[in-house]
């Protein structure tokens, strides 16, 4: 399955600006951030062949807690970093 994420760190999509306000894209970018550097300071971002992989998995769970109406970044980062196993 193709990723709608682009690999330079951004989440955003110009499908998703229909979906969600800018304040509310703005929010899950910080979550998504916040939650990358956690990644980051647990290893996870070792191999640069995958990182891009990782980023729009990253991207894809976050996305998808804010489609369900999770919009508390704290929440956002906790929850999409539950599914990675060392968190």
């Amino acid at each position: 399955m193709a990723s709608t994420f682009p690999p330079d760190g951004s989440i955003y999509d110009a499908s998703y600006s229909e979906a969600f306000d800018s304040d509310k894209l703005d929010l899950v970018q910080q979550a998504f951030d916040a939650a990358w550097l956690e990644l980051s300071a647990a290893g996870f971002t070792a191999d640069e062949a995958t990182d891009g992989d990782l980023r729009s998995l990253l991207g894809e769970k976050i996305m998808a807690l804010a489609a369900a109406g999770e919009f508390d970044s704290n929440q956002l980062v906790s929850r999409a970093l539950k599914s990675f196993r060392a968190f």
